[in-house]
């Protein structure tokens, strides 16, 4: 038997299989999948908010 770090997550587990892992690996690619367009305007909008305001960052200021 191996002993490895993620050896938890296929063995010595009752009810909990490799089946199970991979429905909900199934699932949360289904759901990167559909809110992708969601989450790709997300983080431009983050971005694009912290490139904005970088034009006012004063890094003597933090200092102080």
């Amino acid at each position: 038997m191996r002993t490895g770090r993620w050896d938890w997550l296929f063995y010595d587990q009752e009810g909990f299989g490799t089946l199970e892992v991979v429905l909900i690996l199934v699932v949360l690619i289904a759901l990167v999948i559909m809110f992708k367009d969601t989450v790709v305007d997300f983080v431009a909008g983050v971005l694009q908010s912290i490139e904005s305001q970088s034009g006012t960052f004063d890094p003597t200021q933090i200092a102080k």
